[in-house]
């Protein structure tokens, strides 16, 4: 009876330990602005093309989250707005595949 508590105790213990080690927090670079600035230099790489707008919302807070894309470069940005006016590139990147346009233009 004794080992099986040992083995269910080590069990359990080296599960919380694994949960515990598959989050981490990293370091990223995010740039923040005012919206009209952040959407200037967005504009200026030629990613016009809105891929996706997203909006998270509570009693607190609006959050709008966009991705916009250029097509030619096949490079995109991530971008989320406050309701505050502030804006900031979360990601961005290269993308693969041959995409048609969807959304409006910026």
């Amino acid at each position: 009876m004794l080992k099986w508590i040992f083995f269910i105790s080590a069990l359990l213990f080296a599960s919380s330990i694994n949960a515990q080690e598959s989050f981490r927090q990293i370091q990223k670079p995010v740039l923040c602005g005012t919206q009209p600035d952040i959407f200037q230099k967005i504009q200026e790489a030629g990613e016009t093309d809105i891929e996706l707008v997203g909006i998270f919302e509570n009693d607190d807070v609006q959050i709008v989250f966009t991705i916009n894309r250029n097509l030619e470069t096949k490079t995109f940005t991530i971008t989320e707005t406050s309701i505050f006016g502030t804006s900031c590139i979360i990601g961005s990147g290269m993308f693969e595949g041959d995409v048609k346009p969807k959304g409006p233009k910026l």
